[in-house]
């Protein structure tokens, strides 16, 4: 019988040693615990999508895995809902929410998706949408840090 629940645990005990190896070589091998791997694991409800999602969100360049995990962890602690989704939902909520400049973010988000010619890498780039908006170039870019858990956000306009 398939048990997501194995897998999405695999899944993270692989990815939080890759992340160990390569952000905290001098830190405990014990990090994360197997009761937090387990809380993860229960917070994503059998959803893959969650567990790649916390990955990303903790693997973030900008900030230290440590603390990442434990925001990851104190937002599953006030999950609440009923709905197989709630876990991914209150990520998502939290990614969304403490993006800096969510006027900017709303704008963003909008015309990326009503763009037309979606395979034309010129009208999707993020060079392009500071254009658009009449931005300094590196704008859009900046205001898209932090959300690279839930997007993907090329390194240069021509990927």
């Amino acid at each position: 019988m398939f048990n997501p629940g194995c897998n999405i645990l695999c899944f993270l005990r692989d990815h939080f040693s890759e992340i160990r190896r390569k952000h905290l070589p001098y830190h405990d091998a014990s990090w994360p615990s197997e009761c937090d791997l387990n809380r993860l694991v229960h917070s994503a409800s059998g959803q893959f999508i969650y567990a790649a999602i916390v990955v990303k969100f903790v693997d973030d360049k900008y900030c230290h895995p440590v603390e990442q995990l434990s925001t990851v962890l104190n937002i599953s602690a006030t999950d609440t809902g009923t709905s197989p989704f709630a876990g991914l939902d209150m990520l998502y909520m939290h990614i969304l929410s403490t993006n800096p400049n969510t006027s900017l973010l709303v704008h963003i988000l909008g015309a990326y998706f009503i763009i037309p010619n979606p395979g034309e890498i010129r009208t999707r780039s993020v060079g392009f949408l500071d254009e658009i908006f009449g931005l300094q170039h590196g704008s859009v870019r900046f205001a898209l840090r932090g959300l690279h858990s839930i997007l993907f956000i090329p390194d240069a306009d021509n990927n």
